[in-house]
C-alpha cells in the first residue's frame, strides 16, 4: 500500500498556469464547451498582478465608455480592460468611469468575472516545476509540481504574465532599485538626483511620479525611446506617462540620455552615500563619430528595464520549450503553440514575442488571441466547427454588405491588426461566369463561407484553406509603417488621397481585402479608412461612402470570377459635387506648398544623429543672424 499521507495526482484534460486575464478569457471558452481544465494561480485571487502593477497605480488601457455607436463589438475596440463573454452587462467599463483607471478596479473586476462564469481555479498553487513524460497508455502527459501535489495535463497553456524583471549584466546591479520594489513614497525623493534605467512605460511611469519631488530625473535607455504616437504600438511610450519629455524639452532641468549603464558603484560624498553609475553614449554628431566612456552620481538608480515572461528554470529538459535571442519570450507557432514542444501553448502578454506592432501585450488583444487559441483547440482536438457563417449563393449584395458591416464593428481585427487575426472568405462557384456583364448578373450560383477571427498565418498554410482557388483574406491594418520615420505625428492632420481605387498611403488602420488562389497572393486591396474605422460611414464629409466602398468590393468580386464590371462606379463625389465642395489650386499655391514642404527637409546648420553634419557658416555676405523665427 502507498503512504496514505500522499496525494494522488490530479488530471485533467487541460492545465492553465496563471489566473490572469489571458488564462481566464482561455478558460471562460474552455468552460463554455465543457472541457475538462482546471487554472493553477499561485496568488489568492484572479487578477492577483494587478494588486501591486504597476507600482503608481493607474492603468494605461483606456476605459471609454461612450462611442457614439450601438454595437457591443465596436465598442469593445475603445474599451481595453473588459474579457469577452455572451454578457455585455459584464464589462469593465461597469466598474469604472476613469479613462485610464485604478488598478484595484481590474482586480475587483475580475474576481467578479469569475465567480459570474464559474472559472474553476486552484489558488495558492505556485508550480515549481514542468516536466512531460509518457503514461502507460501511450498519452504523453505534463507534469506539474506543486508543494502538496502533481497535476498533470495532456494540454497545457502557460499564461503567467511577467514572471521576473529583466535586468543588465553589469557590475553594482544590485546596489540600485528595482522598479517591482522601489519606494513609490515620494517625499523619498525629495531634492534628490535620481537616474532612472528604461525606456518604456514603466520607466517615465516612475519619472511622471517622481517628477515634482525629485530635483533632477535623468532617463536612460540603451536602445532610445519610442513614441506611442509614432509607432502606432500601444506598448511604446503613452502621452499619459511622457510628461517628463515636455519637461525635457521645455527646459525644467529632467533630461533623457541615450545611453547604455556599464557600472553603478556606491561612494560617499561628505559621508553622504551616493551612486555612481558609468555609461557609454553613442556620439554620431561627433567628427569623426564615436563612443564616450561616461559616468554621473546619483541619489538613487531605479532600474525599470521590462520583464522575462518565461524562466528557463521552470522547465524539466523534457519539456524545455524554445526562448527567443533577447530571452524574453517563449517562441511560438502561428497557433501560440511552442515551436518546439506539442500541446504547449502561451496566451497573454508573452504572446506579444510574435507580434511587436498589434496589441498582444495588453488585454485589449490578447483576449482575442486567448479566445481563438482556445476554440482552435476545441476545434483541433474536438472537432468543433469554426466560428462561420453559411452563404447559399454568392450574391454580390449581400456579401459585399456583410463585409462592410463586419469590417466597420469588429474589435478582434482591430486590436490584432497588421494580419494577426483575419477573417477568411471561401468561394465556391458552380457556374462559369466569365466575360459576363455585372449588370446581368444578381448573383453567382455556389456557396461561400466566411470564417470568423482565425490566425492568417495559420490560415494560409492549413490545406483546407490553401489550396482553394477563391480565397479572401479579410484584415485591419495600420498604415503608419509605410510613411518614413521623420513623418512627425501632426503630419497626418490632413487627409491622404483618397480618389484611387487601391488607398495604401493612409496614417492609421483601415481594412484590407487580399485575394489568394491556391495560396498564392492574387492582389492586396486597401478599402481606405476614416476618423471611426466604418466602412459604413463617409470617409470625408458628404462623399459617396458607404456606397463607394461596397462598389469597391463588388469590381474586387467580379475581378475574382473574371466578370465585366465597367457600369460599377467607385468615385468618391460625383462630378456636381467635385466643382462644387473643392476648388483647385493654382500653380503659385502648389509651389508655394512644395516650398513649405521643402523647408522641412532642408539642410540645417545642425543635424541630430547624422554621419556628416554641416558646417556653421557664421560669417559671409549669406550669412544671416535669425533672431526671432515665426511660428
Amino acid at each position: 500500500m502507498g503512504n496514505p499521507m500522499e496525494k494522488a495526482d490530479v488530471n485533467y484534460e487541460y492545465i492553465i498556469v496563471g489566473a490572469g486575464p489571458a488564462g481566464v478569457q482561455a478558460a471562460y471558452y474552455l468552460e463554455k464547451a465543457g472541457r475538462d481544465y482546471m487554472i493553477l494561480e499561485k496568488g489568492d485571487k484572479p487578477g492577483y498582478f494587478f494588486e501591486k502593477f504597476p507600482r503608481h497605480r493607474t492603468l494605461i488601457s483606456i476605459n471609454k465608455r461612450f462611442n457614439y455607436f450601438p454595437e457591443d463589438d465596436y465598442n469593445m475596440r475603445h474599451d481595453w480592460n473588459s474579457l469577452l463573454s455572451d454578457d455585455t452587462e459584464m464589462r469593465f467599463t461597469k466598474y469604472s468611469d476613469e479613462l485610464f483607471p485604478p488598478a484595484d478596479t481590474l482586480v475587483d473586476y475580475m474576481k467578479d468575472y469569475c465567480k459570474k462564469f464559474n472559472i474553476k481555479i486552484s489558488y495558492n498553487t505556485v508550480v515549481e516545476k514542468i516536466s512531460r513524460k509518457t503514461n502507460s497508455t501511450g498519452v504523453t502527459e505534463f507534469i506539474l509540481k506543486t508543494k502538496d501535489t502533481t497535476y498533470k495535463s495532456q494540454v497545457l497553456i502557460m499564461a503567467t504574465g511577467a514572471m521576473k524583471e529583466k535586468l543588465p549584466n553589469i557590475p553594482g546591479v544590485e546596489l540600485a532599485q528595482q522598479y517591482s520594489e522601489h519606494s513609490i513614497n515620494q517625499s523619498d525623493y525629495e531634492n534628490k538626483k535620481v537616474s532612472i534605467i528604461g525606456g518604456g512605460n514603466s520607466g517615465f511611469e516612475t519619472a511622471d511620479h517622481l517628477a515634482g519631488h525629485a530635483a533632477i530625473v535623468h532617463m536612460h535607455a540603451d536602445n532610445g525611446f519610442k513614441l506611442a504616437w509614432d509607432t502606432h504600438f500601444p506598448g511604446d511610450l503613452r502621452a499619459i506617462n511622457n510628461s517628463i519629455i515636455d519637461m525635457f524639452h521645455l527646459k525644467s532641468i529632467h533630461g533623457l540620455r541615450k545611453a547604455t549603464p556599464t557600472k553603478i558603484e556606491e561612494i560617499f560624498v561628505d559621508g553622504k552615500r551616493q551612486l555612481k553609475m558609468h555609461f557609454d553614449q553613442d556620439l554620431p554628431n561627433w567628427s569623426p563619430p564615436r563612443t564616450a566612456h561616461l559616468s554621473d552620481t546619483y541619489d538613487d538608480v531605479i532600474f525599470c528595464t521590462g520583464w522575462y515572461y518565461i524562466i528557463d528554470e521552470m522547465w524539466d529538459d523534457s519539456c524545455k520549450p524554445e526562448i527567443s535571442a533577447c530571452g524574453k519570450y517563449p517562441t511560438q507557432k502561428a497557433t501560440w503553440e511552442s515551436t518546439n514542444i506539442d500541446n504547449l501553448f502561451f496566451a497573454g502578454t508573452c504572446t506579444q514575442g510574435r507580434d511587436r506592432r498589434a496589441a498582444s501585450s495588453f488585454i485589449h488583444g490578447f483576449r482575442y488571441s486567448a479566445k481563438c487559441l482556445a476554440l482552435m483547440l476545441n476545434h483541433l482536438r474536438h472537432g468543433d466547427p469554426l466560428p462561420q457563417e453559411n452563404f447559399n449563393n454568392i450574391d454580390m449584395d449581400q456579401i459585399t454588405k456583410f463585409i462592410a458591416n463586419r469590417l466597420s464593428t469588429t474589435s478582434a481585427l482591430y486590436q490584432l491588426n497588421y494580419g494577426v487575426l483575419c477573417d477568411l472568405l471561401v468561394f465556391n462557384p458552380e457556374e462559369n461566369v466569365a466575360n459576363k456583364k455585372v449588370e446581368s448578373i444578381t448573383s453567382i450560383k455556389g456557396s461561400a463561407k466566411y470564417y470568423y477571427e482565425l490566425p492568417t498565418e495559420w490560415a494560409l498554410n492549413t490545406p483546407a484553406f490553401k489550396n482553394q482557388e477563391h480565397v479572401w483574406v479579410v484584415i485591419l491594418k495600420d498604415g503608419k509603417s509605410n510613411y518614413p520615420q521623420w513623418q512627425q505625428a501632426l503630419d497626418f492632420t490632413t487627409p491622404p488621397n483618397m480618389l484611387d481605387f487601391d488607398l495604401p498611403c493612409q496614417g492609421f488602420i483601415q481594412p484590407i481585402i487580399r485575394r489568394y488562389r491556391f495560396g498564392e497572393l492574387i492582389s492586396e486591396t486597401a478599402l481606405g479608412g476614416n476618423f471611426v474605422v466604418r466602412l459604413d460611414q463617409h470617409q470625408l464629409s458628404g462623399d459617396l461612402n458607404p456606397t463607394r466602398s461596397l462598389n469597391k468590393m463588388k469590381k474586387l468580386l467580379c475581378d475574382e470570377f473574371n466578370v465585366n464590371h465597367d457600369s460599377i462606379v467607385d468615385m468618391m463625389y460625383t462630378e456636381a459635387d467635385m466643382e462644387s465642395k473643392f476648388t483647385l489650386w493654382d500653380d503659385s499655391k502648389i509651389a508655394a506648398h512644395k516650398r513649405t514642404e521643402q523647408e522641412k527637409l532642408a539642410v540645417k546648420p545642425c543635424v541630430q544623429g547624422g554621419l556628416n553634419p554641416p558646417k556653421w557658416q557664421r560669417s559671409g555676405k549669406d550669412f544671416s543672424l535669425e533672431l526671432m523665427p515665426e511660428h
